[in-house]
């Protein structure tokens, strides 16, 4: 007889992210992404985590390998030398070369492999401080237990609070900051050689209100999508890792605002009195 997991909670389809430093700084950093990564394969226990952590680990280095960019430029391959611990008295062989060989070129990706790969797996406690680093910013939760046959021992089963996390559109607040104005200010000059006509006081203000409806009317239509397809764009987006999901909300947000544009246009062009 099997054990049997007791599910309790279940994850939302879509969730914005508020906090810009916890997206970018937590959820893309190469200690914890994997985490969330793997759990998108459903609810494991600490142990199962652990395994399929030092799997994915393995895994990903070895793939990013095998794409790794072998710089023609002397002092960049110098760089990319140093980074992946490739010996110094071998180094000056390779550097000196016209153009390297494909034996060359596997040399270095052998070398990285050797170089990223941790020493040691990571150990249930290590990868449990990851989990509740991320149960802390409710990006996972403990979702049920699987108990044993007897009933006599259980386990907890983590998961995710979401299928899918986005980012948040840029804040009402930040379009009041000094760095704003200057970018808005440039891109109002930018228009204004475009559309041939000068610019005015009022189409800078203008143009500000208009791009907060843009930011905020791409984020709501993109989390309106994956609302609704989110099991197709889970499957979808399985093996994307946070920084290539962001870049999918962002296209998708351009590309769906782009079949929505006639509103916008007729803005600008109130903007700018045409």
């Amino acid at each position: 007889m099997s054990s049997q997991d007791f599910i309790q909670k279940h994850p939302i389809a879509v969730r914005i992210i508020e906090d810009e430093k916890l997206y970018f700084n937590l959820l893309e950093d190469p200690t914890i992404e994997p985490i969330i990564v793997i759990l998108r394969e459903g609810p494991m226990t600490l142990a199962e985590l652990s395994e399929r952590y030092n799997e994915y680990t393995e895994r990903k280095i070895e793939s990013d390998a095998k794409n790794l960019k072998i710089p023609s430029e002397q002092k960049e391959l110098k760089k990319l030398l140093d980074e992946i611990c490739y010996p110094e008295e071998r180094q000056e062989l390779l550097l000196n070369k016209e153009k390297l060989t494909a034996a060359d070129v596997r040399k270095i990706k052998n070398q990285y492999i050797e170089c990223k790969l941790p020493k040691d797996k990571k150990s249930e406690t290590t990868v449990y401080r990851y989990v509740k680093k991320l149960e802390d910013v409710n990006i996972v939760f403990q979702v049920g237990r699987r108990i044993d046959p007897e009933g006599r021992t259980t386990k907890a089963l983590y998961g995710r609070t979401a299928k899918i996390f986005i980012p948040a559109a840029v804040s009402t607040e930040y379009w009041r900051t000094p760095q704003a104005k200057k970018i808005i200010n440039a891109t109002a000059n930018i228009l204004s050689l475009i559309l041939g006509v000068k610019k005015k006081d009022s189409s800078i203000e203008c143009l500000k209100e208009l791009m907060i409806k843009v930011d905020l009317a791409s984020s709501v239509e993109v989390v309106k999508m994956l609302d609704k397809y989110n099991e197709d764009v889970t499957e979808i987006t399985k093996d994307l890792d946070f920084k290539e999901m962001d870049k999918v909300h962002s296209w998708l947000g351009t590309l769906l605002l782009v079949m929505n544009s006639s509103d916008f246009i007729e803005r600008i062009k109130d903007c700018y009195e045409i």
